[in-house]
């Protein structure tokens, strides 16, 4: 069974407003992925102003750290790169969001899913590819990344984000 990409980005972009991710109409208006969004666990970053890189590799089924630490206001650019046999994907978020995520991507396992993501705080990789994320932590607090493919974090692919 085909599934349009524009119904799975519009299920996505439902998701995303029911669990309140996106504070502000003109995200609506112009989506997501050309504008800033807020969340409780910081918001994308600028380039121009990234202040410390971190390279996370994944592999199966683990990620090579599984603690950070960053100071509130810090801007950092990640290098994900997927050293293992199969996809993967680096997301930040609380543990509410992470645990949203997992379920949404168990219920939607075997539905072919759109390249690319509109999320911003999260990046996918193929096996052999490298991804960069760009985040601003604007919040203090315990949060987490996570590789939320189907048993994927339950298997280990998940660690601590401590923003001071």
């Amino acid at each position: 069974m085909s599934v349009s990409v524009q119904f799975v980005r519009g299920v996505v972009l439902g998701a995303i407003l029911a669990t309140g991710l996106i504070v502000s109409a003109p995200c609506l208006a112009a989506g997501v992925g050309h504008h800033t969004i807020d969340t409780r666990w910081g918001t994308p970053g600028d380039p121009t102003k990234v202040t410390r890189a971190v390279r996370i590799v994944a592999t199966e089924i683990k990620f090579d750290v599984t603690h950070l630490a960053f100071r509130q206001g810090e801007t950092v650019r990640f290098v994900f790169v997927n050293k293992g046999e199969q996809a993967h994907e680096f997301m930040i978020a609380d543990a509410a969001e992470q645990a949203e995520h997992r379920k949404a991507m168990a219920e939607m396992a075997g539905m072919s899913m759109p390249s690319g993501h509109d999320e911003r705080n999260l990046v996918d990789a193929k096996p052999g590819e490298s991804k960069e994320l760009i985040w601003r932590f604007t919040r203090k607090g315990r949060f987490q990344f996570a590789c939320n493919y189907v048993g994927h974090a339950e298997a280990g692919m998940i660690g601590t984000i401590d923003v001071r």
